[in-house]
């Protein structure tokens, strides 16, 4: 049985814990920022975006941005996200929603 100050000390823990949770879960990663670019950029742009302008548009979007951080996400963006994006040619990416005209 635990006394007064333990039980002190185990919901000091536990608040602790839960700022670090909420705390953690605010965060955006960079990858999820980069993600978060590449959308907009995309929605910006039904015709599709070109690799070599995302990379450009995004590294200019937030210079921290490593730049084959930048590459490896748009590399992997059809692998990751292939019910939201398509390639309708090489090195184009475009949103499926602007596949077949649908709005």
């Amino acid at each position: 049985m635990l006394g007064s100050e333990g039980v002190v000390v185990a919901e000091m823990f536990y608040f602790c814990c839960l700022d670090w949770y909420s705390f953690s879960m605010s965060k955006k990663t960079v990858t999820g920022q980069i993600y978060e670019r590449v959308f907009e950029l995309l929605v910006e742009s039904p015709e599709g975006v070109r690799w070599t302008d995302l990379l450009k548009r995004i590294g200019e979007s937030n210079p921290e941005f490593h730049p084959k951080t930048v590459n490896g996400c748009v590399w992997r963006l059809v692998e990751k996200y292939p019910d939201r994006v398509y390639k309708p040619s090489r090195g184009v990416f475009r949103l499926k929603k602007y596949e077949a005209g649908i709005n």
